[in-house]
This record gives structure tokens, sequence and C-alpha cells, in this order.
């Protein structure tokens, strides 16, 4: 993904409305006994569409500004959240642009890790408590949660960024005749 300023911007303004809904929104509403998770999904949706560094970079300010609206130990989160972005970011660079359920399926998976790895750094500063079978249920569910909610947001962004990607292309093949010249 190539950065400009409207693209950073557009960028902010989506980063700032995730964490508008995150706390507003879908942090209250519980589905099944959890509630909804959305950063893990927005931040591997970046990654997918803008590699390693976009991805690190935005779990990183979208991880830290959470902890901070949330009242939850500074970090916790954001090392959460950078490790999904990051991940997203290397699938994107090592295998290309995605389809859409792939991308879902990605984000689900980083919403999984994501939750566990909020939950073990929680548990490692005497915040939380230790991981249980009740407490893996739920991160199964924010899984699935986060497969619904990065599909048509791997959409959304692609269409919204589209002008700053950049395509993998396919090589054009030449012909054999054409080299030889006959």
């Amino acid at each position: 993904m190539i950065v400009t300023p409207g693209i950073l911007a557009r960028m902010a303004i989506g980063a700032f409305l995730a964490l508008l809904l995150q706390a507003t929104f879908f942090s209250m509403i519980e589905v099944f006994g959890t509630s909804v998770w959305i950063l893990p999904a927005f931040v591997t949706c970046f990654g997918l569409l803008g590699g390693r560094i976009i991805g690190t970079s935005a779990g990183f300010v979208v991880g830290f500004v959470s902890d901070a609206m949330m009242d939850a130990p500074l970090g916790s989160s954001s090392l959460a959240l950078m490790a999904a972005g990051y991940i997203g970011g290397a699938i994107r660079e090592r295998a290309g642009l995605p389809t859409v359920p792939v991308a879902g399926a990605i984000s689900g998976a980083m919403t999984v890790l994501a939750s566990l790895l909020t939950g073990l750094i929680l548990a490692g500063v005497g915040q939380g408590a230790a991981l249980a079978w009740p407490a893996l249920s739920e991160v199964v569910l924010q899984g699935l949660y986060g497969v619904l909610i990065g599909m048509p947001l791997f959409l959304l962004f692609r269409r919204l960024f589209a002008p700053a990607l950049v395509a993998d292309r396919p090589s054009r093949k030449r012909h054999r005749d054409s080299v030889l010249g006959v």
C-alpha cells in the first residue's frame, strides 16, 4: 500500500470509527455470552492489504488507544494487535492479495491469537484470571465473530484503499515464437 496523505487520513478515520464502535457498541452487546471484538479483524485487514509495516503500525496505534480508552494496562492489547497485523502483513507479502473467504478465515484466526495473547499478557501482569475452559470457548466464539466481521471489512477496505494498493499482476507470458523471432 502506498501511503499518501489522503490514504493516511482514510486510515485514521477508519481507526477512529473502529475504536468508537468497539467502545460504544460492540463491547456492550453480548452474543452467546461473549462480546464481539472487532479490532483484531480491523488490524488484520490493514495488514492483508498493506503489508507487515502497515499492519504492525496499525496494530500498535489501535491497541494503544484501545488500552487507554478501556482503562486496561497500556500495551496489553497493543502487543496482541501488533502480532495480528504483522502476521496478516506477512501473509500478504508471501502469498499475495487473498480472496474474501481467505481474508475472513485469517481475520478469525488472528482474532483467536489476539484474544489468547491479551489473556496471557493480562494474566502475566496480574490483571486477569488464568485461562480456563469457559474462557477458551469465548475465544473460539470471538474467532467466529472475527470471520464474520473480517469478510465485509476486507471488502470495504479493498474498495476504500484501491487507489493505494499495489496489485499483484501476473507476469505476461511470452510465446516462444515471438522470442525466437519466428
